[in-house]
């Protein structure tokens, strides 16, 4: 066995056996070899850590968003079923369209909103008093009553030919009017089948006639009070 210079492109200056030289400098070059692939793994790492970052942080944003969707779709939610607890007509329906009861229909309609208690905090049940509270006031007469301080019969005259034209029949909604002198002035009382038949005969009617003057009529505006009528008997 003779001494053998490594001839190879490396450091290798060492006088050693042939076979052992040629051991150590493939030793050497793979680990050089080995030292680069690792750091090209850590480099190919880091730019996949780089990227889930990234992709985090877009999903993180994504979160924020629909968090603040939801955020928005339970005020619509609420605000809907405020709405629903405020006009109970909604569920209206012409029984001789559908040959349904309407109450049983507004039942059957409010049902389905059970699972609306989870965002809105309202149970079904609390809407369901809410709607019929609702329909019965609406379906209950209101009665109005006027004083005009100071009032005659032919102010009251003037006045009820501008906002009664046809004298033998009264205003649509309204079922019962009375009119006569009391202590002081003139007092009408006036019972409509609902407060918004009473409404709509206020404000197309007759504010926008007294408010154009009436010749003749009542020369300032009445004290009112207004009531929920528990008992009318015709």
């Amino acid at each position: 066995m003779g001494w053998w210079r490594c001839s190879r492109r490396c450091d290798c200056r060492e006088q050693v056996s042939k076979d052992d030289g040629e051991r150590r400098c493939d030793d050497s070059t793979n680990f050089v070899a080995n030292i680069a692939e690792i750091v090209e793994i850590l480099t190919i790492n880091s730019e996949i850590l780089a990227i889930n970052s990234q992709i985090l942080a877009i999903n993180s944003e994504i979160l924020a968003v629909n968090v603040e969707i939801l955020a928005i779709n339970s005020e619509i939610l609420a605000v809907n079923i405020e709405i629903l607890a405020i006009n109970p007509q909604i569920f209206e329906v012409n029984p001789q369209i559908l040959g349904v009861n309407p109450e049983i229909l507004a039942g059957r309609l409010v049902a389905p909103a059970r699972h609306l208690s989870i965002v809105s905090g309202v149970s079904c049940s609390d809407l369901g008093r809410a709607l019929r509270a609702k329909k019965r006031r609406e379906s209950m007469a209101y009665g109005v009553v006027h004083f005009f301080p100071g009032g005659t019969k032919e102010q009251y005259e003037a006045s009820l030919a501008a906002v009664h034209p046809d004298r033998n029949s009264l205003p649509k909604g309204q079922i019962y009017h009375a009119a006569g002198p009391s202590a002081g002035g003139w007092t009408i009382v006036a019972i409509h089948d609902s407060k918004a038949s009473w409404e709509s005969f206020r404000d197309n009617t007759l504010l926008p006639q007294l408010q154009a003057g009436v010749e003749g009529g009542f020369a300032n505006p009445p004290q009112e009070q207004a009531f929920e009528a528990y008992n009318l008997q015709k």
